[in-house]
């Protein structure tokens, strides 16, 4: 993870405080200057992510980090400037931030995060600050749907698979959203769709259902989608989404035959997309911390998330 190409790497935190985020407005001089954005700074040479990250946060804002997670990285291209983020998690800090710099710095509701204008390349740190860690996919395999939803505490990402009763999707619907969870819908249900549900498009969806069901849910959050190589990623480049799918990192049961992608080519997946990747395909929860080593966002599975 040592900074070695030309790129520009730049490390960004995210930092919440009392369902607030910390934001930094670039000095007017900067490049991108007067944009407020996730505080960090430039990852030196033979400087790794983690190491910058703490650096520039005690640099800028008088802060020490205790603990970070990585989420994702996010290749850009300025025209003028090609740059790298590295997104972490600041989950804790000693000290009470500051800009030493002469930046101006703000804990802002997350609410009001619209109300900023960001760098471009910020904005998908913007769009996926509510995606959880762990996504749990329903398979009918697995029996009463009510109560694999109550198996697992809140907040998770929920897919009920093969379910076609109306009436038991729109109760699950509502149960999910009111225990806090996050779900998505495959794109043949988004007649079902409503705030505060999401979109999965398989890969066999046709173009024109993701166009008629993206027309039919304005603001349908997170948009998903899954992919096993590079090219299957660009293959669905016309699909907006705020997070990808990538399997099957590991051997599975339910698909022997399927050659795993091993962690080398997830990352190589999970640098290209500029989106949070979660593993999916042989892994389990405890499979998060090694997910994230592979610069991965979170984890995804059937069976071994009951």
């Amino acid at each position: 993870m040592l900074n070695t190409v030309p790129e520009l790497h730049v490390a960004c935190a995210v930092i919440r405080r009392d369902h607030h985020l910390l934001l930094s407005r670039r000095l007017d001089s900067a490049h991108q200057g007067g944009l407020w954005e996730f505080p960090g700074g430039k990852v030196e040479r033979d400087e790794t992510p983690t190491q910058a990250l703490a650096r520039e946060l005690r640099e800028e804002l008088g802060i020490a980090v205790l603990t970070s997670r990585f989420r994702f990285q996010i290749p850009w291209d300025y025209g003028d400037r090609v740059v790298r983020l590295w997104v972490f998690d600041v989950d804790a800090f000693h000290g009470e931030p500051q800009g030493l710099e002469g930046q101006r710095v703000r804990w802002v509701p997350d609410a009001a995060l619209t109300d900023y204008d960001f760098p471009e390349a910020n904005t998908a740190i913007v769009e996926t600050l509510s995606l959880p860690r762990v996504a749990r996919f329903y398979d009918p395999s697995l029996g009463c749907p009510e109560r694999w939803l109550m198996a697992w505490k809140p907040p998770a990402l929920l897919y009920f698979r093969g379910l076609t009763v109306v009436s038991e999707v729109e109760a699950l619907l509502t149960r999910a959203l009111t225990l806090g969870h996050h779900v998505i819908l495959p794109l043949d249900q988004h007649h079902l769709w409503r705030d505060g549900v999401g979109l999965h498009r398989r890969k066999h969806d046709p173009r024109a259902l993701a166009t008629k069901a993206l027309a039919h849910c304005p603001g349908a959050w997170p948009l998903t989608a899954g992919c096993r190589s590079l090219q299957d990623w660009r293959a669905q480049a016309d699909w907006p989404a705020h997070a990808w799918f990538v399997s099957p990192v590991l051997p599975t049961k339910s698909h022997p035959a399927l050659e795993p992608l091993g962690w080398g080519t997830f990352t190589e997946i999970a640098r290209q997309t500029a989106r949070p990747c979660y593993a999916l395909g042989g892994v389990t929860p405890d499979h998060l911390a090694q997910t994230q080593l592979a610069e991965g966002f979170g984890v995804a599975g059937i069976r071994g998330f009951q």
